[in-house]
This record gives C-alpha cells, sequence and structure tokens, in this order.
C-alpha cells in the first residue's frame, strides 16, 4: 500500500509537469512559426578577389550597435536588424570597410551578396602612438579633423551639440537652414535626397565615417544600345539624426577636402560623422 501511495503521488505530480514542459515546447514552436520568412533575410561577403567566403565581419546595425559575425561560408542572417531595415556597416581588418542601407520587408527577401576589396600594403595606415596627458575626453581621429576644418571655415558644419538639440528630426530638415546651396529633393516612400542648386539638383557625394555612400538600384535604361542599372542616391531619411556627431557640407567639390572630392562634377560633397558613444 505504501508503495502505490508513493507512485501515485509521483504520478500526480510527474504528470502535469510534463503537460507544462509539452505546452511551453508547443508555444515556442509555434512562435517560431508566426515568424515571418522575410524577417531571415541572408547577407553573404566574399573576397573581391579571390571570390572566396569572408568569414568573421562585423556586420553591424549602426542605429543600435547590434551586430553579428559572418560564419565559415561567409553568410550572416540579418534577423538582429528591425523591420524596416536600417544603416548597416561592414567591418573587418583588412579590408575596405563598406556601409549601405539595407531594406528588411516582406518586399525585400533575396539574400544580398557582398564584395570586399582586400587593403593593399600601402592602403593600412600605422597610427602613431598616442600619449594620453590628463582627463580629457577622447575625441576620434574623424572627429578630430571635422573641428580642424570646421575652424578653416570652408565648407558649413553642423556641430555634436546641434546635432543633439534636434534629435528626433529628419536629417535634412535639420540640413536645410544650416546647409546654403543645398537642394533637396524627394522620392517614393519618403525617401529624401541631397544635390547642389548650382548643379540643377544633381546627385551630391555622400560619406559616411569616409566611406562613400551608394543608392539602391532602380529602373534598367538603355545607353549606347547596353542595357545598364541606374542608381538611386542615398536616401538621407534612413540616417538617424541622433547616430550623428558631426555633418559637413560642400556646396562645390572645389572646397572639399581633397580626399573627399567627389564624383559628381561640382554637385556637392557630404560628410557624415557617426557619434561618439
Amino acid at each position: 500500500m505504501k508503495v502505490t501511495f508513493f507512485a501515485r503521488l509521483l504520478i500526480q505530480a510527474f504528470i502535469p509537469a510534463l503537460l507544462c514542459c509539452t505546452a511551453f515546447e508547443a508555444a515556442a514552436a509555434q512562435q517560431q512559426d508566426t515568424i515571418p520568412s522575410y524577417r531571415f533575410r541572408l547577407l553573404g561577403v566574399y573576397d573581391e578577389r579571390s571570390g572566396d567566403p569572408v568569414a568573421d565581419v562585423k556586420v553591424s546595425d549602426m542605429l543600435s550597435g547590434t551586430f553579428s559575425l559572418t560564419s565559415s561560408t561567409g553568410t550572416v542572417s540579418l534577423m538582429f536588424l528591425p523591420e524596416g531595415g536600417s544603416l548597416v556597416s561592414i567591418k573587418k581588418v583588412g579590408y575596405e570597410p563598406q556601409t549601405l542601407p539595407v531594406p528588411i520587408s516582406p518586399s525585400d527577401t533575396l539574400p544580398i551578396t557582398l564584395l570586399m576589396r582586400p587593403l593593399t600594403t600601402g592602403q593600412i595606415t600605422q597610427l602613431p602612438a598616442i600619449r594620453t596627458i590628463g582627463t580629457a575626453p577622447y575625441i576620434s581621429g574623424a572627429l578630430r579633423a571635422f573641428q580642424e576644418r570646421e575652424k578653416e571655415g570652408f565648407g558649413y558644419f553642423i556641430d555634436d551639440t546641434t546635432l543633439r538639440k534636434n534629435e528626433g528630426h529628419q536629417l535634412a530638415d535639420v540640413m536645410r537652414p544650416r546647409a546654403p546651396g543645398a537642394d533637396f529633393f524627394y522620392g517614393p516612400h519618403g525617401a529624401q535626397y541631397v544635390g547642389a542648386m548650382r548643379c540643377g539638383g544633381g546627385a551630391s557625394t555622400v560619406y559616411l565615417d569616409g566611406v562613400p555612400l551608394s543608392g539602391d538600384p532602380g529602373p534598367m535604361i538603355m545607353v549606347q544600345g547596353k542595357t545598364r542599372i541606374t542608381t538611386t542616391p542615398p536616401d538621407l531619411s534612413q540616417i538617424p539624426v541622433e547616430m550623428l556627431g558631426g555633418v559637413e557640407w560642400y556646396p562645390s567639390t572645389d572646397f572639399a577636402p581633397i580626399e573627399f572630392g567627389g564624383t559628381t562634377k561640382g554637385c556637392g560633397v557630404l560628410l557624415l560623422w557617426t557619434r561618439e558613444r
């Protein structure tokens, strides 16, 4: 009788626990099934010269700082990006860094293939030794150069203080009263582009942390009997003011820093620098 009594107690305690675990697993499986497939968009990174996959590339959401590394096959799931997409940074030591907007939506499901260009020996800059004196706050070389150019006064500058006061606003709206000669025009779905008035609204060259931004592929056109895919300018609405620590605007490439001379033959250069965190 004692054995039977204790056996019943064990069964009575075990069955609810088993049912609870089974229900939990079923709920987890159901939640997994409810995640739309487009949220698992893939990015593949390959060496531009050899074509081999590049592992351990840091793929970061520049707004939230969330990142993931590519696997041995050079691929990474973009599940960590928010709904709608974000601005993504692609970095690995020995390769040229890249920045590009990545949409995440039901209409953007195709895998993204990216080629990374290895740096040559001459392109790898040896930084001088840094000697820290006192307790002055750290300022990156990029923002330090921004401050030096601001003192020279050859362009138009929006500093970190002004950008922080305008958080939550569109970058184009922040620039409009502070960037003489800039011409802002709009595309579908709220896209915003910048050009220079002096060249009839042609698109300006846009850099983020020294890396030129490329726009999204546009419609195909015929040029001298050959089909080419056009490219839209970088969409400023995809660049949150909250992530920026400095903005430089040069209405003419003649006055832009020589390393950012632009490729649009006088249609202006926009330099964006991310905020120190």
